[in-house]
């Protein structure tokens, strides 16, 4: 019965000539081929995505720390200038009272006019001295 599954075995294989064998082992070969470079590039491009996420990765954490880092220095201004205005007392204006202002502001002006009233006053004195014959220059207005 072994002999017979054999023999019915043999007969059911269609003969296959040696040339069409080498055709079809050199086609699997050239596949082959392809595919080992196929996946030779496919290897060499995955390293390089790997390489730029990992740089990826770290500009990230970079930015990260970075973005805490203003946002911890915001929080320090922040609460720096609560405490400012906290001791500057309530807002004042900035024109605040308008006759104030300008009563402050003539003040200077008239001092420094007095006072340069007073050194012309002393300068025309010391020149009535050199000249005898000019009126008193207190009296002259």
């Amino acid at each position: 019965m072994l002999l017979l599954l054999q023999m019915t075995a043999f007969q059911e294989k269609p003969f296959v000539s040696e040339a069409a064998q080498k055709r079809e082992r050199d086609l699997v070969a050239k596949e082959i081929e392809k595919f080992q470079v196929s996946i030779q590039t496919l290897c060499r491009n995955a390293l390089t995505l790997g390489r730029i996420m990992d740089y990826m990765q770290e500009d990230m954490d970079a930015m990260k720390n970075e973005l805490q880092m203003w946002r911890q220095e915001n929080r320090q201004h922040a609460e720096a200038l609560q405490k400012e205005q906290r001791n500057a007392g309530p807002p004042q204006r900035a024109l605040g009272n308008p006759a104030h202002l300008n009563g402050s502001a003539t003040e200077p002006r008239q001092e420094n006019t007095h006072r340069e009233a007073s050194t012309l006053r002393a300068d025309l004195m010391q020149l009535s001295k050199d000249l005898p014959e000019t009126q008193d220059p207190t009296t002259m207005r």
